[in-house]
């Protein structure tokens, strides 16, 4: 956002908002009754360079303050699919160790 924040809206049945939670946040459309707003998701320090999201997951690469930058994944993660050391969802944005 342009406040340098990151906010999650959508579905996030394996947690590929990176919440904390595997709720579905929906967003209000117009002539329709309002939902939830969009939800302020909990990032590393540092500012979000990129993003890139999938059907059930989000890659974030985020710089630190000192130059350095990391990725972080989260969602779905059955396979192994986001890189980290475990099968298991992830709800929270993890840091992956191996990029």
């Amino acid at each position: 956002s342009h406040n340098g924040f990151l906010y999650g809206v959508g579905k996030n049945l394996q947690g590929q908002l990176g919440l904390g939670h595997t709720n579905n946040v929906p967003l209000s459309l117009e002539g329709y009754p309002k939902k939830d707003e969009p939800q302020k998701v909990n990032i590393p320090q540092g500012k979000v360079c990129e993003l890139a999201c999938g059907l059930h997951f989000t890659i974030l690469k985020i710089e630190s303050p000192n130059g350095q930058k990391f990725f972080y994944g989260a969602g779905d993660n059955g396979w192994g699919q986001l890189g980290i050391s475990n099968k298991e969802n992830q709800s929270i944005f993890t840091l992956i160790n191996d990029l």
